[in-house]
């Protein structure tokens, strides 16, 4: 239901505006770590295998929303591997 404004300076408002949801309330991160993440790869082979999957990420569809989900946890995970393998790096420059 639509409740009507009573002046010309307010717009109508729905009526049960109080229990409108928040979109934002329900969404699930993309990536939960599990025990079996703590594996580290060597730095040289996190590097590969994170400009691999870069590479493949690249032509995924804008358009297609789940492919984009899929990309995004899988560069995220790269990323977090990444860091890892730079942190274990002893030669690695800290920020």
């Amino acid at each position: 239901m639509i409740n009507e404004p009573t002046d010309r300076t307010t717009h109508p408002t729905l009526a049960n505006q109080a229990t409108t949801l928040n979109p934002l309330a329900t969404v699930d991160a993309l990536y939960v770590p599990q025990p079996s993440d703590a594996y580290v790869p060597p730095l040289d082979i996190a590097r590969r295998l994170a400009r691999e999957d870069l590479a493949e990420q690249q032509s995924v569809s804008i358009h297609d929303h789940m492919a984009m989900v899929r990309a995004a946890t899988k560069l995220e995970i790269r990323l977090r591997q990444l860091l890892d393998a730079l942190d274990a790096d002893g030669t690695a420059v800290a920020s």
